[in-house]
């Protein structure tokens, strides 16, 4: 019987065509759903592999899509549906034969009454016998009683008022399905808002930055987009289950359930965590502002110089640049709250070594120059010199590189053991 499945389950199974309606009991629409959507796409790929044309399987896609559109339309309105009649009457003799095979064993004496009355009798209570029929107990087989449990008020049971019925819960989680709209439903209009804030504000700023600049690149952050989704989709379904405990529900935005994790005044782990995405941005976040600030001039300042001196053998640093800062940030985090942080910079000797940075600054940049602006203009004849010598140039600004950081090691090994 329906009443006993789940209808969020059977949503979920309906991600492939049919196989919903099959678990809710609808054979012959099952197969047709499956067999049409399955064959339309089968066959739009045979003709697409036979003709070697792309055009056929799009179609045939399309159609395939459609098909499990109103597959699922249709699967939302029947479990929307209240039982149909054959259900219903089902239902009813399965309640009949369930509550005359009750009375049999009890007058079989089931309960080690034989030949005695039932304890559960209205005589052996002592009630009177002058009941109105639906006060008795096991009087539902009535003529003109519905065979399901008695309803709240008749005297047959007394239970916890229901604070969000089932139904109410299936609506809020078919919303949900779009970010924001199932909090809406429930009354948290904050929360709502915020997600669809979240979810169609990113949405469009990325595709307007897109479109605005011509670097299809920003479009690598709509990955970001699943997250959101699946969040604010477990959120809802959560929030929905208690309050249908009866929990009471606080509205409150995605900032600040975030700074719930603060201590105090302080600042929000969430928000660092969620920072350390961005190599520095957690560390300044938390005050560590030189030990940030240095992470940062690290990985986005090794990306540019690496892509404009064309070095790809440094590109491996770039990733271990953002490992060892992410890594970094949680431990930070984690440290937050429990113990002091420590602004200690990456380079802590900076200041004594800022004569070798500057130099190294001013060759990068007169590198720079002399690749961007001498050298185009410097042409004899039909071929420009800076095309010959541009490799060997790179070759021997990797190998000057590596010779001097080979020599820095060799010298600070040689100072620490004279230590």
């Amino acid at each position: 019987m329906n009443r006993q499945r789940s209808k969020f389950a059977a949503l979920l199974l309906n991600v492939v065509p049919g196989l919903g309606h099959l678990y809710w009991g609808r054979r012959v629409r099952s197969f047709l759903y499956f067999l049409s959507a399955s064959g339309i796409f089968g066959i739009g790929l045979l003709v697409a592999i036979d003709s070697y044309d792309n055009e056929s399987i799009l179609i045939c896609s399309g159609l395939a899509f459609f098909i499990w559109c109103v597959s699922m339309f249709d699967l939302v309105g029947a479990v929307m549906r209240g039982p149909t009649k054959q259900e219903e009457q089902q239902m009813r003799e399965a309640y009949y034969a369930q509550s005359r095979r009750m009375r049999e064993t009890q007058a079989q004496g089931y309960y080690d009454y034989a030949g005695g009355p039932s304890p559960r009798s209205a005589e052996s209570m002592g009630i009177g016998e002058d009941l109105p029929p639906h006060m008795e107990f096991g009087a539902d087989d009535l003529s003109g009683y519905p065979p399901y449990p008695p309803p709240i008020g008749q005297g047959h049971m007394l239970r916890e008022p229901e604070y969000f019925s089932d139904s109410q819960r299936f609506f809020t989680i078919l919303l949900s399905f779009v970010p924001g709209l199932g909090h809406l439903y429930m009354g948290l209009m904050l929360r709502g808002i915020s997600f669809l804030a979240a979810f169609f504000g990113l949405a469009t700023v990325l595709l307007f930055i897109t479109g605005f600049t011509g670097e299809e690149t920003f479009l690598l952050f709509l990955g970001v987009l699943p997250v959101i989704w699946i969040y604010g989709m477990f959120d809802a379904v959560l929030l929905a289950e208690r309050k249908r405990r009866g929990e009471p529900l606080r509205d409150f935005s995605l900032i600040e359930k975030w700074d719930i994790g603060r201590e105090g005044s302080g600042k929000s782990r969430t928000m660092g965590l969620l920072l350390a995405i961005v190599p520095g941005a957690s560390h300044m976040y938390l005050g560590l502002m030189k030990r940030g600030s240095q992470f940062m001039i690290f990985f986005f300042g090794s990306i540019y110089v690496l892509d404009v001196l064309g070095m790809s053998l440094f590109l491996f640093l770039v990733p271990l640049i953002w490992f060892y800062s992410f890594f970094d940030a949680l431990q930070q985090v984690g440290r937050y709250g429990s113990e002091a942080l420590q602004d200690r910079p990456l380079i802590a000797n900076f200041e004594a070594n800022r004569t070798w940075v500057g130099v190294v600054l001013v060759l990068l940049g007169l590198y720079y120059v002399f690749n961007t602006i001498v050298m185009p203009g410097t042409r004899i004849g039909s071929w420009s010199i800076w095309v010959e010598i541009k490799p060997y140039t790179r070759n021997a600004i990797v190998a000057l590189l590596l010779i001097g950081g080979g020599f820095k090691l060799l010298k600070d090994s040689k100072a620490s053991k004279i230590e």
